[in-house]
């Protein structure tokens, strides 16, 4: 195992993930280009399909990061090709006109998207329980995803921990999942159908960085359409016993 093996290890921050995501893509694509250079097709064809796995990957992640990223990209395709057409057709006074006013309403609503506000997760009953949480009010609580597949994200705090916990039925994670779970830190509980996380809790300023965490699971690891709609939450008022 190399070091790039455990790089994505302590990526639980989105953009930190996308960052990384990003230069792995382009690095990708200068090995597909240096193997068909080279006549290594089936090396080109290997780089190229872990290429195509990234970039889909990063497309969903940017969604999550920003729900407008697809609008936003379709904006500006239609800005550049308005633009060519602009260029193209400089002795057609009539549609310069019409040109140059779909590029106004195109960049008028681009930045009607740009001042747009948007949230990871909205979970506000999420960030009330993990505070609730912190501070003691109640002993823990649970995340139902997936009633049929006993998904379940459990939260504790023990010692000033934030321990996460994501139990599952047999069977029902695909070893690719196991294998994200392990890049962005959960760790394998020996014997048990469960990942467990723990983060420091005594430096939680907001819910941001368990958000951010929680998204990365749920759209990189698993994907959306992976479950229920909506998500149980169950807060448990009674001292939980440890499972660790």
């Amino acid at each position: 195992m190399t070091a790039d093996d455990n790089i994505e290890d302590q990526l639980d921050n989105l953009d930190d993930l996308i960052r990384y995501l990003e230069k792995e893509k382009d690095r990708l694509k200068k090995c597909v280009e240096t193997a068909a250079e080279q006549w290594e097709f089936s090396e080109a064809k290997a780089f190229a399909k872990a290429h195509s796995h990234i970039a889909g990957r990063l497309h969903t992640l940017k969604n999550l990061r920003d729900p407008g990223f697809d609008e936003r990209a379709g904006y500006y395709r239609k800005l550049v090709f308005l633009e060519e057409q602009l260029e193209k057709y400089t002795n057609a006074p009539q549609l310069i006109r019409h040109l140059t006013e779909e590029i106004k309403k195109t960049n008028e609503a681009l930045d009607k998207l740009e001042d747009s506000k948007y949230t990871l997760l909205d979970t506000q009953h999420i960030d009330d329980a993990i505070f609730l949480l912190l501070d003691g009010s109640i002993e823990s609580f649970r995340l139902h995803l997936n009633k049929s597949e006993a998904l379940v994200f459990d939260f504790a705090c023990i010692n000033n921990l934030l321990r996460i916990g994501l139990s599952y039925k047999k069977g029902s994670l695909f070893p690719y999942m196991k294998k994200r779970l392990r890049r962005i830190g959960f760790s394998k509980v020996d014997e048990q159908r469960r990942f467990v996380k723990s983060i420091e809790a005594s430096n939680l300023k907001d819910a941001q960085k368990i958000k951010q965490l929680l998204a990365v699971v749920i759209f990189d690891v698993f994907g959306r359409s992976w479950f229920d709609n909506p998500a149980a939450l169950e807060i448990n008022y009674t001292p939980m016993e440890p499972t660790d």
